[in-house]
């Protein structure tokens, strides 16, 4: 082994298993250490508590939306901003905000489906917004 080869080598545990045929898109750790996973092409949202040592968990569908889920980024504390888009038909998008507290509970939806949104990314960047939109304030 070379000099210049000796970063210590990962241990890789698998923590949960999802059914076959998803394509999780993205992921959010909590504070906590459990995540959300978003499985785009089913338009899911999925818990993971978080795991003691090398043991599996088994993930809980949070929630089942009508488009596909994309990116999750967490904006505050147990506050996270969600997108979700239709590629394929209408091209629409709208952004979510999501109150997650407690282990495995269920998210509020606080912004209306009817408030769409084409941000693609660039509200996610910007955790202040998430307050207006809570707020009602635009």
């Amino acid at each position: 082994m070379s000099q210049h080869n000796k970063a210590p080598k990962a241990h890789l545990t698998t923590v949960a298993e999802f059914p076959k045929n998803y394509f999780l898109e993205n992921l959010a750790v909590r504070s906590d250490n459990s995540i959300l996973v978003t499985a785009m092409n089913h338009g899911e949202l999925w818990y993971v508590s978080a795991a003691d040592g090398d043991e599996q968990v088994a993930p809980m569908l949070l929630h089942k939306f009508d488009m596909l889920t994309m990116g999750i980024a967490e904006a505050e504390p147990d506050v996270f901003l969600m997108l979700a888009c239709n590629f394929y038909t209408t091209h629409e998008s709208v952004l979510y905000l999501l109150h997650v507290s407690g282990r495995g509970s269920r998210a509020e939806w606080v912004l209306p489906a009817g408030a769409r949104r084409s941000a693609r990314g660039r509200l996610l960047r910007k955790p202040h917004l998430a307050r207006r939109l809570q707020s009602g304030r635009r």
